[in-house]
């Protein structure tokens, strides 16, 4: 099946973030590689070493969210890859991209879970993490163990989707995805979840 980014609502969500977290990423890499051009360059990129350490570990991550989008899209770009800080990852780049077009801010509370490497294709968990964070308006979300908590602060925020509840359902088979009063709750079967 040829990638299609657009028929991925996800996708079509986070790429915008993704691809200016790449690019912010990119020109932090020329400007240190520039300083080594630079006479006495060699003394000023070693102040800058913890940019460098950072920009690694960002740079990491966001190859691993584009390898999420890429194969939620019909490319098989995860392969073997796993990140125990998947869904981390993912919502928080979720979180970047609704700030990006000024939606409201999107708080994420608590400790996210970390997942085990077999769960599922290593992709499904982090990107149905992201579509309830970036498509699911209106909520402040609070993990609680292997449960993520929409809550919503007023009364008659919008459900979700039926498009997105189908999706996630789809995409990460025993999970539950549940109505809770004016809530969303996403509830991952506690195997999924690293020690």
């Amino acid at each position: 099946m040829e990638p299609n980014p657009t028929s991925d609502p996800v996708t079509r969500a986070l790429l915008p973030a993704l691809l200016h977290e790449i690019n912010g990423a990119t020109q932090l890499l020329v400007g240190l590689r520039a300083v080594l051009d630079l006479p006495q360059g060699e003394g000023m990129f070693a102040k800058r070493a913890p940019d460098l350490a950072e920009t690694s570990e960002r740079v990491h991550e966001l190859g691993f969210a584009m390898a999420v989008l890429a194969t939620a899209s019909g490319a098989d770009m995860l392969m073997a890859r796993r990140e125990r800080r998947g869904l981390h990852v993912l919502m928080d780049l979720a979180r970047r991209a609704v700030s990006r077009v000024g939606g409201a801010p999107i708080e994420v509370r608590g400790e996210t879970p970390l997942l085990r490497p077999d769960v599922l294709d290593g992709w499904q968990v982090p990107w149905a993490g992201a579509a309830l964070v970036a498509l699911v308006p209106g909520r402040i979300w609070t993990w609680e163990g292997s449960r993520l908590r929409g809550s919503a602060p007023e009364a008659g925020s919008a459900p979700p989707d039926d498009e997105v509840t189908r999706l996630v359902a789809v995409r990460c088979p025993g999970a539950t995805l549940e109505a809770d009063g004016g809530d969303v709750v996403w509830t991952l079967p506690g195997e999924w979840i690293a020690d």
